[in-house]
């Protein structure tokens, strides 16, 4: 990056193609115009370009490095802005000198910094000279036509200055700040603004910080330049006053626009050394504000754009060797032909004979082309960056010459007359643009000389639990009970061309139910039921024997879970369901959603919080369980059936439920836990009922339960979902000593998963969509440095955005990404440099069920396959594994059979840690309602909503209305 800084050099036109004629002489070609030149055409070389370094290889330090290198050294003035300065009379000594040191640019701040560091002396006096004569240039106005009423503005002076801009989205505002002090504390000046309410300072002040910092939202804030405080600009030609009097006088009652009320960005005024967008992939995207700011506001000598995708998703190839591997360790196997993943396991090595022929292979498929999908992906993305933001000649538009179009030289065009763009394939063009712009380590150099820790991805098949199945067999009865009662035919069916939205969330909440799933409620179900027993009762009925067999296998499996006590009351509260051995006492009736006698004791999540709040709070009395009973009714009050003024209609479509395709079924009542609110101790999220005793006191800290307390046999044996027990199990196997990084990709999910880790004590965070960046920013920092937070569940669409998370070394995807990009991504938030252990990464699947059906066709999907696949249900195969689907076979519903163990029973009441854990909560609960006025852009906490139910009736109540 230096060296093409520092570079002055020619490079011959892109679009030229050199060849020898048969007399030996040297011509140039233009495939385009189809010309012959006899001699080159020279366009200066490119000063910036694109760091397009793999993901995790530090170009933010190669950034930082960049900027200690030329600290000091002050840009050129452009050469068609050079004018010699005639002096009115002979100057002297000093001003000569400074005239010097302005025109070839001399780093003085870093020369006066290194003469005092030896020798001592300050060289107050010249510093001073030096910062009063900054070197400057004008820029003359363009002329215009005239007219009478042409107004004639005045040159525009910018001052050169060593400043270098670096715009960084906000949620990564902390990791630069954190880099910045681990390896410049002291050295560099720098500004950071990221709060739209603070000022800009003025040119004179900018010009003396070595970095200016802006997150995204506030650099693009500067886009107000010339507007006044309501957004009105002036007219370029001047606009007679309309205003009306004031009474009866002659005197307006003005309201006109000025030119003093105009604001001017300081940034106008100055030309900077570089500017850097650290992921500038949106770069590409035209007309975005953050572009309109950085080509009309900022003069910089240098420009770069930082990003490890630069190209539209497209990572390297070193990213498609990492791959997953079985439950066994084994690569997955994959045809090498269109595999979109790797196999085996990325450790950073790839010496091996079998990863050097797998690399070989997708290099290959990368050359492959495709017109449809190229002229409007990675080139089109590269082509705009260079002509847009870069400013790269022919791309761009210079003295007299108008800017050439990329997409007529990027490709080969074979139609001479007319002469029309076939896209025939890559041209040579594209090939010299790329070397001139971007600079990437070729991955066997970063192999040689930088070694990551080993990187695993297994794949965990896990065998559905009882209610699991249950699940998956009430989505395949509803998707089949439609296709079969709607024939098949008409906008009844939700695969019809205009049942696209219906369709689209249903299939949301099918993917998303692989993990646990409440949205289905038992009215729905029955009404589905009944509709399909309708229609098989039918005469003139249009469906085969096959089906009419298949739709009653399916409603058979589907009363099953009708007829499950336990199924109702976890649908009806929208509880994750734990189970319970040993319950204290006579008072289990009072807590089971499922019958008293079945052994172990089905409860939700919610309610097993507020019993051990009420034991916990109690655990210096005698008898802790005392109340128990009556906090176990309010608790499940919520099971009890309320009258509802007005109803969604049950049935939206043929044998469709209005639930199974409702959008974020939890999220109505209960939404995750984000702390968007000022915390003073990032501690554990507050209970919604507080205990009894106040824990904050020196007495309760060293409360525990006698040893031969019934209550310390009250254990948590598992879950009512296979991948909540598995993840649950792993979480505690390794959250002492490592930290723990899990991939969400819904809501509901994020909540369920943070309910358990609440009933087990264990702090984490929830780095969702839905917090503000500020919030963001922060939480990366507090996961990283703060030893107390061991868990952080993160959306999986937030996962590709230069985040760094090194600290984990243990990462979870709670459903197969089934996107290479996106998964690729994911991984890189751990395995990076500054990772210091080996990082482990599995992927949950359920055995027999369509996600793993989805997940083994998408793993042999093409390139192609994938981007034509906007939404990977539109690719004809998935769509297939969906409409074929069979229902899974149920077993004994009592009993241990519906219960998804965990490796290690947990104990509920008194755990390890409690009274730590419920001083935190409290702490936060009284910073959270010192913040109650300040309008939150987060979540809310997982457990700081009462009256679930009430609500839900609410919000269909208004629905209807």
């Amino acid at each position: 990056m230096f060296q093409r800084e520092c570079e002055e050099r020619l490079e011959l036109d892109p679009r030229l193609e050199e060849r020898t004629a048969l007399d030996g002489t040297t011509y140039y070609y233009a495939p385009w115009e189809v010309s012959f030149l006899r001699g080159p055409r020279y366009y200066e070389s490119c000063k910036g370009g694109i760091l397009a370094e793999t993901m995790g290889l530090g170009k933010t330090v190669i950034c930082i490095t960049l900027i200690l290198t030329t600290r000091g050294y002050l840009p050129c003035t452009p050469a068609q802005y050079d004018r010699v300065t005639v002096r009115p009379k002979v100057a002297t000594l000093v001003e000569t000198a400074i005239s010097a040191i302005n025109r070839h640019s001399a780093p003085w701040r870093s020369f006066f910094e290194k003469h005092e560091e030896i020798t001592g002396e300050h060289m107050g006096n010249c510093i001073n000279l030096m910062q009063k004569n900054l070197p400057s240039y004008e820029v003359p106005v363009e002329p215009i036509r005239w007219n009478r009423n042409t107004s004639t503005p005045s040159p525009k002076r910018l001052t050169l200055t060593a400043t270098t801009l670096v715009v960084v989205p906000r949620n990564l505002l902390s990791q630069w700040k954190l880099e910045l002090e681990k390896h410049t504390t002291g050295i560099l000046n720098i500004l950071i603004m990221d709060d739209n309410r603070v000022v800009l300072p003025p040119a004179e002040t900018l010009a003396t910080f070595d970095l200016v910092i802006f997150s995204r939202p506030r650099f693009e804030y500067e886009d107000r330049d010339g507007a006044d405080r309501i957004g009105r600009r002036m007219s370029r030609y001047p606009v007679k006053c309309n205003c009306p009097y004031i009474g009866a006088t002659r005197t307006r009652d003005c309201v006109c626009i000025t030119s003093d009320d105009l604001y001017v960005s300081p940034l106008k005024a100055l030309h900077f050394l570089r500017i850097i967008i650290d992921e500038g992939h949106g770069m590409a995207a035209e007309n975005t504000r953050i572009a309109s700011v950085a080509s009309k506001l900022v003069e910089a000598s240098h420009r770069w754009v930082v990003s490890g995708t630069p190209a539209k998703d497209l990572v390297g190839v070193e990213m498609d060797l990492i791959g997953p591997t079985s439950h066994s360790g084994t690569p997955i196997p994959v045809d090498d032909t269109n595999s979109e993943y790797g196999s085996g396991s990325g450790s950073g090595s790839g010496n091996n004979d079998a990863e050097s022929l797998r690399r070989h292979t997708l290099l290959n498929q990368r050359k492959t082309f495709n017109a449809k999908d190229e002229r409007h992906g990675a080139v089109r993305s590269i082509g705009l960056l260079a002509s847009n933001f870069l400013n790269i000649r022919p791309w761009c538009s210079g003295d007299d010459e108008r800017a050439a179009d990329w997409t007529d030289h990027f490709f080969r065009h074979e139609m001479l007359r007319p002469r029309t763009r076939t896209f025939s394939g890559f041209a040579k063009c594209l090939r010299r643009t790329l070397e001139s712009i971007v600079i990437r380590t070729q991955p066997s150099d970063v192999e040689r000389d930088i070694e990551l820790p080993p990187l695993s991805h297994e794949i965990i098949r896990l065998e559905p639990s009882f209610y699991d199945k249950l699940t998956v067999n009430a989505f395949i009865f509803v998707l089949t009970a439609n296709a079969i009662t709607s024939e098949r035919t008409d906008i009844d069916y939700i695969f019809h061309k205009s049942s696209g939205k219906a369709r689209t969330q249903l299939l949301n909440n099918l993917r998303a139910s692989a993990f646990y799933w409440t949205g289905f409620s038992a009215s729905d179900m029955e009404a589905a039921i009944k509709q399909s027993q309708h229609y098989i009762e039918k005469q003139d009925k249009l469906c085969s024997k096959e089906d009419e067999e298949l739709l009653k296998h399916c409603m058979n499996q589907a009363k099953v879970m009708v007829d499950s006590r336990g199924w109702r009351a976890l649908t009806q509260s929208h509880e994750v369901g734990l189970f319970v051995e040993n319950w204290p006492g006579e008072t289990k009736r009072f807590w089971s959603f499922d019958k008293p006698k079945i052994s172990p004791m089905l409860c939700g999540a919610t309610q097993l919080i507020q019993a051990q709040n009420h034991v916990n709070g109690q655990a210096h009395a005698p008898d802790p369980t005392e109340g128990l009973a009556g906090a176990g009714i309010r608790a499940l009050s919520i099971l009890h059936p309320q009258s509802v003024d007005g109803k969604l209609p049950v049935l939206v479509k043929a044998g469709i439920p209005s639930s199974s395709i409702a959008i974020n079924q939890v999220g109505n009542r209960r939404e995750i836990r984000a702390k968007t609110s000022a915390v003073k101790h990032p501690g554990p999220p507050q209970q919604r009922e507080s205990s009894t005793v106040d824990v904050t006191s020196e007495g309760v800290e060293e409360v525990e339960l006698p040893p031969d307390s019934a209550l310390r046999k009250t254990n948590i044996v598992g879950t009512t979902s296979a991948k909540l027990s598995y993840l649950l199990s792993r979480i505690e196997e390794f959250y002492q000593d490592e930290k723990v990084l899990v991939f969400y990709d819904s809501d509901n999910t994020a909540y369920y998963i943070a309910q358990a880790l609440e009933v087990l004590h264990i702090d984490y965070l929830i780095y969702a969509k839905s917090l503000t960046p500020a919030l963001k920013s922060e939480y990366v920092v507090r996961f990283n440095q703060n030893p107390e937070h061991r868990v952080l569940l993160m959306d999986i669409n937030q996962a590709a955005y230069g985040l760094n998370f090194p600290s984990a070394s243990r990462v979870f995807f709670i459903n197969p990404v089934n996107r290479p990009h996106i998964e690729a991504q994911a991984l890189k938030r751990a395995h990076r440099i500054g990772q210091t252990r080996k990082v482990h990464a599995e992927t949950l699947i359920l055995k027999g069920t369509i996600e793993e059906r989805i997940f083994e066709r998408a793993r042999t999907m093409s390139r192609m396959e994938h981007k034509n696949a906007k939404e990977l249900e539109d690719d004809g195969g998935v769509r297939d594994i969906i409409q074929t689907a069979q229902p899974l076979r149920v077993g004994e519903p009592n009993g241990v059979a519906r219960v998804a163990f965990i490796q290690k029973a947990q104990p509920l009441f008194a755990r390890a840690g409690w009274v730590k854990w419920k001083m935190a909560a409290l702490e936060n609960s009284k910073s959270n309602g010192k913040t109650k006025t300040h309008k939150s852009s987060g979540k809310r906490r997982a457990d700081d909503v009462d009256d679930r139910g009430s609500r839900k009736k609410r919000s269909k109540s208004k629905g209807t209305k």
